[in-house]
């Protein structure tokens, strides 16, 4: 069977026992805190295992696609290496929510496998839970019983609760799991070795295939365990390993899930393929690279396909790491110097097709992305690896050196003769061992030879070298031989261990790009490690790149009333009169006490879909006697699970004397509670929301139809729209999407709001759906003209585009590889912008004497001050040249040199410069120091004739160096050529003086 037989297959068969086949979420999570990328079958429904959504159907199964690179669920060192990690893969599921229990997964996982797949009975191991007494959970002896059924009790086994108790987390949905692994190895291998054994050891051809996890208890917050209301089946099967094993392969990418993509790669390589290299093989980097290569290119794309662009930060920067180190593979094993990875993405857009269209409809967008982000990446990419080598093979080579010659070092005769060299003592060293000190003289002398000596090999021009000075300030310190000489070999011990400091590893990541992951990736490869604490430390103390993240430490949930989700009635209503808090938590956010509140109905607007969450209060209906209503200042609205959280400052409440009165013991009682939106701001939002619709249609009219959004910010002060564009939209272009937006504004056209709409009917219907969004069966349509602008949105806006008042492009720019940006306001913030901008014209126009044609008047002037600017250009070069014949004259001849110093008024440092080639160009043999006084700075410019250099090694950088001194400042250049400036301007003549030094 195919890859795409396979999966078909497994759709069918449980489309035939009564399931409903869902599609598959995005592979990056929204509006759930806990996660950054789905990395699990169940994400999706993980609000129905809390309890906080009614499930839809009763029996559902999917292919989801999955990513595990980062926090507990980490495969990326293992992606390439071995045969059956991966970073995106796929997560074939069937799930049952409240309906079938363990006896029915248990006999359509068996039939499937062993009737549909036709694997090997014998093959097939089997786990179930066996009890933890700590816990006091039995043996799942259902399962074991269910089991006996099907398979030999040598091949049911049981596991620990690691292996074989699944929870969500600390709290919530759990219960024991029953996986399915397959032995594959060859037969005479299985008659010396039961698989039995192998189960759950990392054997990499005894794997797990399949995982029933049947939820049967709720974890409390004390740890205990009570039986959920409902049971419900959770189970995931990789599908690239069920592939594996059906195609009788060995390596998930021996499979043609992943072969046309390694073929491919090893064609445009020209190197072969071989998927049974091991480590030491000539080939075996080759194959870890086209792995490498095959599977992170799925990662990226589909990331890139669902909406995320690589970025220095959260999500983003995960994407942009596994891209890299993609690249890195491609280019130091498989000779692509080229941007070559981005080729791919057509081939797996075709594979994909009719599975996960979203990849195919976008191949033209992913494709550039990757591509731009090669292009950058490769730029910095040789020079950081000869970096990184280099500075690898600096410190094997001293390793070799200590290894070889340290503990001995004193027995060494050509160390012995380095440190008798120069000594006071015409006494001959003994070839003594280094503990017998009284043979030797000047034993600190010896040390620091020593020191100096291996320094040699260490002072090398990279940063974090050793340096001689600072070993010679470490011996020196000492007073005698023993404790100098320990000291040095402490000071050795520690900076010579085989790791990567962390200054390294911060440069290879701050200015070449490079992931720490894929550091300490290429240091393994050396058998190094890297020195990651510094390196963290060294990441916190940047302050250019460290973002202070909000650190939020929330209590437990206290709730009111159980077992109610929140209705929203913010599309109708602005406040409500009646509404109760269902559960509530205290959280400390940057020091300050917050609440967290979730209400029985709301007007506020949770933030998703870029549109920022409602702000407003929340007061209590009653009134206590002493103190009057509780009242909440509500500063923003965000999801959590499923839950609409109001995040809530607890506002004072004043004595009538006007003192804070202390807080109130119970201050969130139950009872009904008022809370109102800050209508304000929600019109100013409704303007900018609706408008980014109007926008985004009218980028399709005047761009073109490939416009896509890719994302977008609305606030009460503007809108900021992100969409797929491969070059800057021109000014003209700009000019009529304002027009075409306007006009519309203008037609004060109705909003056509559709809610509970079947999702595949207004897909039919032409609505623009945004890729990377999880919708629901029903979904709501905002329509402004049926002819221009109809897209999917859960977002809130304004009841006719008149309300919108006025939109203006505020401007237009890149943010990657692909993707344009447009910032725009809109209402009132437009018109505040319209009017400075119009006084801002009017100020100039004053200045200028009320021009008729203001334009020609600033040309007028900017030519007239450029003419005026090269006069004084002119007249400053006429004075410079002006001086070099009286200059030539004052030269003085020292020791046959040309000898002139001298002090000049002249206004820049360009026409010192060019004094001072007027003058080389008629005196030869020369010397030349010219000073001056530019706005108050000194200033020295230094100038050699070339034979002084070559013949009397004299150095215009060194010079001018030494010179700087006087003046409290510093300098450089070439050696015939250096400047300097500095503070003291009254040090110019001592620097005059002190340049005849150099000659005398």
């Amino acid at each position: 069977m195919t890859a795409t037989e396979i999966r078909q297959a497994f759709l069918d068969f449980f489309a035939a026992k009564g399931h409903t086949i869902v599609p598959s979420a995005p592979i990056v999570v929204k509006d759930d805190p806990t996660l950054m990328f789905t990395n699990a079958g169940m994400n999706q429904f993980k609000a129905i295992f809390l309890g906080e959504e009614p499930a839809k159907f009763p029996r559902v199964a999917d292919t989801q696609r999955c990513l595990r690179v980062s926090g507990k669920h980490n495969d990326l060192e293992e992606v390439g290496i071995d045969t059956y990690h991966h970073t995106m893969f796929e997560m074939l599921g069937n799930w049952s929510f409240g309906d079938y229990f363990k006896k029915e997964a248990i006999d359509w996982s068996w039939e499937l496998l062993t009737k549909v797949y036709k694997l090997d009975k014998d093959r097939l191991y089997v786990t179930y839970f066996e009890g933890d007494e700590k816990e006091g959970l039995a043996k799942d002896t259902e399962t074991y019983d269910l089991w006996k059924q099907y398979v030999d009790e040598a091949h049911i086994l049981p596991g620990n609760k690691k292996d074989n108790f699944w929870e969500m987390g600390e709290t919530g949905p759990c219960g024991p799991c029953s996986e399915i692994h397959f032995d594959s190895r060859p037969d005479n291998e299985r008659k010396e070795v039961s698989g039995a054994v192998l189960v759950n050891a990392d054997h990499d051809q005894v794997i797990e295939i399949w995982n029933n996890v049947f939820m049967q208890f709720n974890r409390l917050k004390d740890s205990s365990l009570q039986p959920l209301p409902a049971q419900h089946v959770d189970t995931g099967m990789g599908f690239e390993r069920l592939v594996r094993v059906l195609q009788g392969k060995t390596s998930n990418y021996d499979t043609d899930v992943f072969q046309p993509l390694i073929q491919f790669i090893a064609e445009k390589s020209g190197k072969k393929y071989n998927s049974a290299a091991k480590p030491g093989d000539a080939d075996w980097s080759d194959a870890v690279a086209m792995r490498v290569m095959a599977d992170h290119i799925r990662a990226i794309s589909f990331a890139i396909a669902d909406g995320l662009l690589p970025s220095n930060n959260k999500a983003g920067y995960v994407i942009r790491r596994i891209l890299r180190r993609a690249v890195r593979y491609q280019y130091q094993y498989l000779g692509f110097k080229e941007p070559f990875l981005n080729t791919l993405v057509p081939l797996l857009a075709d594979q994909f097709k009719g599975v996960f269209d979203e990849l195919y409809s976008q191949k033209d967008f992913v494709q550039k992305v990757i591509l731009e982000e090669e292009v950058s990446f490769l730029r910095t990419l040789g020079k950081g690896i000869n970096i990184l080598e280099g500075y690898i093979g600096y410190l094997n080579e001293i390793n070799d050196f200590l290894d070889k010659q340290y503990g001995q070092a004193f027995e060494n005769t050509s160390i012995i003769e380095v440190a008798n060299y120069g000594t006071d003592s015409g006494d001959k060293v003994s070839k003594q061992p280094y503990h017998t000190a009284d043979y030797l003289v000047n034993t600190n002398f010896v040390v620091l030879k020593l020191a100096q000596y291996i320094s040699n090999y260490i002072d090398a021009p990279i940063t974090g070298g050793f340096k001689t000075h600072e070993l010679e300030r470490i011996i020196n310190d000492k007073k005698d031989y023993y404790t100098a000489y320990n000291s040095l070999k402490n000071y050795i011990n520690k900076n010579n261990v085989r790791q990567l400091p962390s200054e390294i590893a911060f440069e290879l990541s701050d200015t070449y790009g490079f992931p720490i992951d894929l550091t300490e990736l290429m240091a393994r490869e050396e058998e190094w490690t890297v020195d990651l604490e510094g390196f963290e430390e060294a990441l916190q103390a940047q302050k250019s790149r460290s973002r202070l993240a909000t650190t939020v430490n929330a209590g437990d949930w206290i709730v009111l009333r159980p077992g109610d989700n929140t209705l929203f009635i913010g599309y109708d209503e602005y406040q409500t009169n009646y509404t109760e808090i269902l559960k509530y938590r205290k959280v400390v956010a940057q020091g300050k006490e917050l609440y967290h509140i979730v209400l029985s109905e709301t007007p506020f607007y949770a933030e998703s879909g870029g549109q920022v969450g409602d702000t407003g209060a929340i007061v209590s209906e009653w009134y206590d006697e002493k103190t009057g209503p509780v009242s909440f200042q509500v500063i923003d609205t965000k999801k959590e699970n499923g839950l609409t959280i109001h995040i809530a400052e607890l506002m004072p409440i004043y004595s009538p004397e006007g003192e804070v009165l202390p807080p109130s013991q119970n201050r969130l009682p139950g009872g009904n509670y008022m809370a109102y939106i800050n209508m304000g701001n929600r019109m100013m939002t409704n303007a900018n929301h609706s408008a980014t619709h109007l926008m985004h249609a009218a980028l399709k009219e005047i761009v073109g139809g490939h416009v896509n959004q890719k994302g977008s910010l609305v606030n009460p002060d503007a809108l900021r729209f992100d969409f797929s564009h491969f070059s800057k939209v021109s000014e003209d272009d700009l000019v009529a999407v304002e027009r075409v937006v306007n006009m519309k504004i203008m037609e004060n056209v109705p909003l056509n709001e559709q809610r509970n709409v079947r999702y595949q009917d207004a897909i039919a219907s032409g609505v623009t759906a945004l890729f990377g969004e999880k919708y629901g069966d029903y979904v709501r349509v905002i329509t402004f003209d049926d002819n221009f602008s109809k897209e999917l949105c859960g977002g809130t806006h304004v009841k006719a585009t008149g309300e919108i008042g006025f939109f203006k492009i505020l401007s237009e720019s890149a943010v990657a590889a692909g993707v344009r940006r447009i910032e725009a306001i809109t209402s009132f913030n437009s018109l505040n912008y319209i009017q400075e901008q119009s006084k801002m014209v009017q100020d100039v126009k004053d200045l200028l004497k009320n021009p008729n044609d203001i334009t020609k008047s600033i040309a007028d002037l900017l030519e007239e001050n450029n003419r005026l600017k090269k006069a004084q250009e002119k007249a400053v070069l006429q004075k410079a040249s002006g001086l070099k014949q009286g200059l030539a004259d004052k030269a003085q001849v020292i020791n046959g040199i040309n000898f002139i110093a001298e002090r000049v008024e002249l206004p820049n440092a360009d026409a010192i410069k060019n004094l001072a080639y007027q003058i080389k160009d008629i005196v030869s043999d020369l010397f030349l120091i010219l000073a001056a006084d530019i706005d108050g700075k000194p200033n020295l410019t230094v100038m050699l004739s070339e034979n002084l250099v070559k013949e009397k090694g004299l150095n215009a950088g060194n010079i001018v160096r030494e010179l700087a001194k006087e003046i409290q400042g510093g300098g450089g250049g070439q050696p015939f050529f250096a400047t300097a400036g500095g503070k003291d301007v009254s040090g110019i003549h001592r620097a005059l003086e002190k340049a005849k030094s150099f000659i005398a």
